[in-house]
């Protein structure tokens, strides 16, 4: 069971197999799984409520049930997760079956009540493998802020060019709220990378439910990251977190299959973290 993440402190995680919970220990650490299907379990009381979601191959937001008895009372979500065995007898998850989303939007006001400034955060809980070990991880993803747009709608232009999920957001955000313009709106500043050395690049982003991420070298080209190049655990299992500095021996073309392809044209081979 882990309790509460950042910003939501009742929030409860438990994963089962046939009914009986797993212990859940260091950095989310379930152990060595059998094939069969597992159940994740979220439950989340007031004040703090959250909102289920899962998104398919086209983008579409799907809001998840709320299982509670008493709405009023909570929200409960649950989701279930194959852990399948490929020839070599390792045991896996695959993405994007292995894990949901949480929404939490939250206002933070600094002048008053006239002047309030709308967030919404998302977090992705996932049952993710790594070289047949297996983990719950729970990632804040995003953390957006409302505005409104020439015509005086509500828009959220971080999911710009993602509007289904803008669209489901912003059926989240109460109308009595003053919004800034969208004229204020400042996306996050861009690391410089000409301090760059020969093999060495900055972490755009790395999601712990797809098992990789993206790394912008100092000539500003972009390179896919697996989890299976990186040399450092921290403690028990390999991920990195955006704007990290790291090394990298050397990059390949990124091997193409059915179910594992990619627009990125490079990865980035034995990875390891500058301290």
């Amino acid at each position: 069971m882990i309790e509460g993440i950042e910003g939501i402190d009742s929030v409860v995680f438990n994963v089962l197999r046939d009914g009986k919970e797993l212990l859940i220990q260091e950095d989310g650490y379930l152990g060595r799984l059998e094939p069969g299907k597992i159940t994740v379990r979220i439950e989340a009381e007031p004040p703090y409520i959250v909102d289920g979601f899962v998104v398919d191959g086209s983008k579409n937001v799907i809001p998840k049930k709320n299982l509670a008895a008493d709405p009023e009372a909570g929200k409960i979500y649950q989701f279930k997760v194959e852990v399948k065995q490929n020839d070599d007898g390792v045991c896996f998850t695959r993405f994007p079956a292995n894990h949901m989303r949480l929404a939490k939007p939250y206002a933070r006001s600094t002048l008053g009540w006239f002047d309030v400034d709308y967030f919404v955060r998302i977090w992705e809980i996932a049952v993710i493998s790594q070289a047949g070990e297996f983990f719950l991880t729970v990632q804040q993803t995003y953390e957006a802020e409302a505005f409104r747009d020439s015509r005086g709608a509500k828009v959220y232009p971080q999911f710009d060019g993602w509007p289904q999920m803008n669209d489901w957001l912003v059926s989240l955000c109460p109308d009595n709220f003053f919004l800034p313009p969208i004229n204020d709106y400042q996306p996050d500043e861009v690391e410089p990378l000409d301090r760059l050395a020969e093999n060495e690049a900055v972490v755009d982003w790395f999601n712990f439910a797809q098992g990789l991420g993206c790394l912008k070298l100092s000539d500003g080209r972009a390179a896919r990251v697996h989890w299976c190049q990186l040399i450092d655990r921290r403690p028990v299992r390999a991920f990195l977190l955006p704007g990290e500095h790291v090394h990298f021996d050397r990059l390949a073309a990124p091997v193409q299959t059915q179910v594992r392809s990619t627009r990125f044209e490079w990865e980035a081979n034995g990875v390891s973290l500058i301290f």
